[in-house]
């Protein structure tokens, strides 16, 4: 799948987001803009997380719109399976952990997915930016704020130092796959499913998700509730079971479907 992308190259920025909306607040930006820089100062995360990316990664904001607002969490699944599609063009096993992140096998982290939206009104349309950023070769991981900013968990690259002609440049093509070309044909893929059969998009995140399967703890709307994450559905949310040594009997559900938008968070439990 292809799509005619419009781009925009920077050589540093604050945040590619950022970019983003201020192209929108200026009038210029439009559906299927794309801004892509080789540094960012002040990178976003969830929860308001901050930091510096390095030359060496991939960092990429695009504009997304749809006529009504869009199920929730659309984008940010979109852009999750896109950059699991460009690990696996590189040949880099990966999962995803939910609900953003891109994780190799040892669970570090090797990039992270933010998708905002700003005044949105129900009568539509309804604009996002979502920004896509992988660490493509391990220059990426260098420099002490990176490290500082992300001390709360391991990071990793999809490449090791050296690899990709020499360059610390994440258009280098390793393998044959220029990483740029590749997360935008993917993005442009994932974004038509999106579109088209949300319910698709959904299970295929689910089968890639770290939790799937497993005993969970789900943060939602002030308490926690724990199960099997047994499904994903783009309309009923995330559906918990109860695990083998719960409770069973009347007026106990035999599954539990939770609202995607009031999930904030969901980890493993023993």
């Amino acid at each position: 799948m292809t799509m005619d992308w419009r781009i925009h190259r920077f050589e540093e920025v604050d945040s590619t987001n950022e970019v983003a909306f201020a192209a929108l607040a200026r009038g210029d930006g439009q559906p299927g803009d794309v801004f892509i820089a080789a540094r960012q100062t002040a990178g976003r995360g969830t929860r308001g997380r901050s930091w510096r990316s390095e030359p060496g990664g991939l960092y990429v904001s695009v504009i997304l719109q749809t006529p009504a607002l869009p199920v929730a969490g659309l984008w940010t699944i979109a852009g999750a399976l896109a950059a699991l599609d460009l690990a696996a063009a590189l040949g880099v096993p990966a999962q995803l952990d939910w609900p953003n992140d891109l994780v190799n096998q040892d669970g570090a982290k090797l990039g992270g997915i933010l998708a905002e939206s700003r005044g949105l009104t129900p009568q539509g349309p309804a604009t996002y930016v979502l920004g896509i950023g992988v660490n493509v070769h391990a220059e990426a991981l260098e420099g002490p704020a990176t490290a500082a900013a992300l001390a709360d968990r391991e990071v990793a690259a999809l490449l090791p130092k050296g690899e990709g002609q020499g360059q610390a440049q994440a258009g280098a093509k390793p393998g044959g796959h220029d990483p740029e070309v590749t997360l935008l044909a993917a993005l442009a893929t994932r974004t038509r499913v999106a579109r088209e059969d949300s319910d698709a998009l959904f299970q295929s995140f689910f089968r890639h998700c770290v939790q799937a399967g497993k005993p969970v703890q789900v943060e939602i709307a002030g308490h926690a509730v724990s199960g099997i994450f047994a499904a994903l559905d783009a309309q009923r949310g995330v559906c918990l079971t109860p695990a083998p040594d719960a409770p069973r009997g009347p007026g106990i559900p035999a599954a539990r479907w939770l609202p995607l938008a009031h999930v904030r968070s969901m980890a493993i439990t023993k």
